[in-house]
């Protein structure tokens, strides 16, 4: 069973609570990205239902997510991992990985 976690630093909250995601937000910054632009939206969403997702907001809105695919006992790959672009170089991405380790 998955324990919802949260974490905060400062204005900014990191959550693995999944009713938490902003599927419009996500599917927006994939459709930039070089390595998930071919992803239609219900493959996006598939892919979210069945991760541990780690979502990044700053205040009430989606800035950042990472994407667990897991076992729950012996193996994770860490993927889709993303900071929007406004919020980079702040140290946000190396926070989001030290969380999920």
């Amino acid at each position: 069973m998955l324990q919802i976690v949260q974490y905060k630093n400062g204005p900014f909250t990191l959550s693995t609570d999944p009713a938490l995601v902003q599927v419009d937000r996500v599917c927006e910054f994939l459709a930039r990205s070089y390595w998930a632009n071919t992803r239609d939206r219900a493959t996006i969403i598939k892919s979210l239902e069945h991760s541990l997702c780690f979502s990044l907001f700053h205040e009430q809105t989606q800035i950042g997510l990472a994407r667990v695919v897991t076992d729950g006992a012996t193996f994770a790959y860490l993927c889709d991992v993303f900071i929007d672009e406004e919020f980079r170089g702040q140290g946000l991405g190396k926070w989001l990985v030290k969380c999920i380790l």
